[in-house]
């Protein structure tokens, strides 16, 4: 064999022996990439989790709102009626303008009738 012949074979076993080495640096980053993607897929699945549950809450809490909102303006009509009842009952009332007399107040406030004294 000639030295170029021998030359050419070290350079070529080099060349295999570099690329061998590449190809398995690049087996590990292949392996890496796949555990990291691994890792997002169930970070990904852990958020998706997160976020449906947040949305539920979310729902709940404006149901809440609704229902407060709801009852408040029911609460408010009852009251308007009660006092448009009230005004009604008070305007044809002939005591309602009037002064109470004092035994009233005074037999009202022990209990007492005024008819028994």
């Amino acid at each position: 064999m000639t030295k170029i012949t021998l030359g050419a074979i070290g350079v070529l076993t080099l060349l295999l022996l570099a690329s061998g080495w590449l190809i398995k640096g690049l087996y590990e980053d292949v392996g890496q990439l796949e555990q990291a993607n691994a890792q997002l897929a169930v970070s990904l699945q852990d958020s998706k989790l997160e976020n449906e549950n947040l949305r539920v809450e979310q729902d709940r809490r404006e149901q809440a709102v609704l229902n407060a909102k709801r009852s408040r303006d029911n609460a408010m009509k009852s009251r308007d009626e009660i006092q448009k009842q009230l005004s009604e009952a008070l305007r044809n009332d002939p005591w309602a303008d009037g002064r109470v007399p004092d035994a009233v107040i005074d037999s009202l406030q022990t209990g007492v009738s005024p008819d028994k004294n």
